[in-house]
């Protein structure tokens, strides 16, 4: 998936994760209610797949969550 290649390179440039704010193709945006404590990009501006993943005090890891097609009411 050559959107999820993109997040993950643009992910790896960054020093902080609020330096990911500055790529606004990628939606970046720290999630409430059940996913509290996850962040989540979005893969693509065409579609609405998102990288969701949990945040370190330790700098920005990305452990894979979720690719979640279901948000914003875009249900199958």
């Amino acid at each position: 998936m050559v959107g999820f290649t993109r997040a993950v390179k643009t992910m790896m440039t960054v020093n902080d994760v609020d330096e990911l704010s500055r790529f606004s193709y990628l939606h970046y945006e720290q999630l409430k209610h059940q996913w509290s404590g996850y962040s989540s990009v979005r893969l693509s501006n065409s579609y609405i797949h998102r990288l969701i993943f949990r945040e370190t005090t330790d700098g920005l890891q990305v452990e894979l969550i979720e690719i979640d097609d279901t948000h914003y009411g875009n249900k199958h």
